[in-house]
């Protein structure tokens, strides 16, 4: 059987994980076996300032990036400082995973694709079709190489009003 896979994109702040948090609540109430890591904003007075990861199967969270300041060293992007123990730890939960219905992975970015690095087993299990649904969050500016390492992906822009 073909894995049903949809890459769910939009601008920043336009609800990406949102939508996987409502889907993901849907899936449980019909009785469907979710698996997958979510990202959480951390905010503060309303401004997002961190990043928290969540195993969609123990509950766990930890800290995946803070923002970057001018003393950030190590794992960084353009605005977040990552904690890279917080990426293998999610890693080791997407290599991992038991038989699921739908496995989602918040979020594949510049990390995997342009620098090898982050969710490497996110890629993988991808690439593979391990699970019959996965839901893949992906940066509109990252979509066309997504869409060259997986074409039968469908797409759902969620900042066009799809529910």
């Amino acid at each position: 059987m073909a894995t049903k896979l949809t890459l769910i994109t939009g601008p920043s702040g336009s609800g990406k994980s949102a939508w996987c948090a409502r889907h993901i609540d849907q899936a449980r109430a019909e009785g469907l076996e979710v698996g997958g890591v979510l990202s959480r904003p951390v905010l503060t007075q309303g401004r997002k300032v961190g990043i928290d990861l969540l195993d969609l199967q123990s509950g766990e969270g930890r800290r995946l990036a803070n923002l970057r300041t001018p003393e950030s060293k190590g794992l960084m992007t353009k605005r977040w400082q990552l904690y890279p123990q917080t990426l293998t730890w999610a890693n080791f939960i997407l290599r991992d995973l038991p038989p699921c219905d739908i496995v989602i992975i918040d979020e594949l970015g510049p990390l995997e694709f342009s620098r090898e690095e982050g969710l490497l087993e996110g890629m993988r299990i991808v690439d593979d079709q391990r699970f019959p649904e996965m839901y893949v969050v992906i940066r509109p500016e990252l979509l066309s190489r997504a869409l060259l390492r997986w074409p039968w992906a469908e797409v759902l822009d969620v900042s066009k009003g799809n529910s």
